[in-house]
């Protein structure tokens, strides 16, 4: 896909999180993840405020 970056976990968190002290992620207004992979690969490894699309 162009213009598709795609990241592990660990490194999306550190992205999102480089320019702040404190993690923004827990806020619920803050941002919304939408995990667009498997029911299976989102149960295995995903951001906590994440949702799932299937």
């Amino acid at each position: 896909m162009a213009g598709t970056t795609f990241c592990d976990v660990s490194e999306l968190c550190n992205i999102l999180n480089q320019y702040t002290r404190l993690s923004r992620l827990p806020k619920l207004n803050y941002l919304c993840l939408i995990d667009a992979r498997a029911k299976g690969q989102y149960n295995a490894s995903h951001i906590i405020t994440a949702r799932n699309t299937k």
